[in-house]
């Protein structure tokens, strides 16, 4: 762990934000208790028992490696040549950091060809650039304009879909942190559903897309404004009341979890982070539970 932390400060050039680690791995106990609670079974023995290989891309932005590692899920890295004759399985799920850069022809038709077969890809920010407009054009594209607000409001659109139910918590405002220069979302087809929207990026870029799922023959991207590691955290307003005091109470965990929570809250850790990360890390695991799920009853 501490040596891809390293990496990561060094590939960076600034300093991590630890109480945003921490939060992180705060929110990943809610999540994952909650999952065993609700299903008797923890994210490592579920992506055992589901045969689940997550392939992940580095890239110099972004660092999915810290929320998987929060989360206790297993993954091994990859680099874009390694695609130009990868073969992948459709329960593979393959997510690309920020900015997604190095992919050849041949290796973006791999990802085409997994997408179109039942695989999953996750992308976020400018892959959308590198990967997304060149592997599946004619879905969504940069809209041309580049982000300069530190930080946005979000919330979930699809309230349809089963697993996004309750993937805000009650009672809580998050906020989206953008990287400076994040690339803004124009959906361009039908078979692209928003899932994460924020009335802030539309006022201010035009569209309010944060997160999105394309429909791509048998499979699926889902492709994020911004990253899966928000590395800050929005300052907390003097006048607001947390909701996660009263939340850990109702959900499914520990007592030492909880006790934990609070006293971080307590001395001082901005449960503005708890409440983003508990955002990004359940839609996360939702949406590789149901890539699982809906990969299992097509091969019925």
């Amino acid at each position: 762990m501490n040596d891809l932390y390293n990496r990561w400060n060094r590939r960076k050039g600034r300093k991590v934000a630890v109480a945003v680690e921490n939060a992180y791995k705060l929110s990943a106990e809610i999540v994952c208790q909650e999952k065993k609670s609700l299903e008797g079974m923890e994210a490592k023995r579920w992506q055992k028992a589901n045969k689940v290989t997550i392939i992940v891309i580095p890239g110099e932005y972004d660092t999915v490696e810290i929320v998987l590692d929060s989360l206790d899920l297993e993954y091994e890295t990859r680099d874009p040549g390694d695609f130009d004759e990868l073969a992948l399985n459709n329960n593979d799920i393959v997510i690309i950091n920020c900015p997604g850069k190095g992919f050849s022809d041949a290796g973006l038709a791999t990802l085409k060809n997994h997408v179109a077969g039942g695989g999953l890809v996750i992308t976020t920010d400018w892959a959308l650039k590198h990967v997304v407009q060149r592997a599946f054009p004619g879905f969504i594209e940069h809209n041309g304009l580049e982000t300069s607000t530190p930080f946005v409001d979000v919330r979930v659109t699809d309230t349809i879909v089963d697993y996004l139910k309750d993937l805000v918590a009650p009672g809580t405002t998050p906020r989206w942190w953008l990287e400076e220069g994040s690339y803004p979302i124009r959906i361009l087809n039908s078979n692209v559903r928003r899932i994460l929207t924020s009335q802030e990026m539309k006022s201010e870029y035009q569209d309010p897309t944060i997160a999105c799922i394309i429909h791509f023959g048998k499979g699926q991207v889902m492709h994020m404004t911004s990253h899966l590691f928000l590395e800050n955290a929005a300052p907390l307003d003097s006048e607001e009341k947390s909701a996660l005091p009263d939340l850990l109470q109702n959900w499914q965990i520990d007592q030492k979890t909880r006790s934990r929570i609070l006293t971080a809250i307590e001395s001082g850790m901005n449960y503005k982070a708890i409440e983003a990360a508990y955002v990004l890390e359940n839609l996360l695991v939702r949406v590789l539970e149901n890539h699982v799920k809906t990969h299992a009853k097509k091969a019925r």
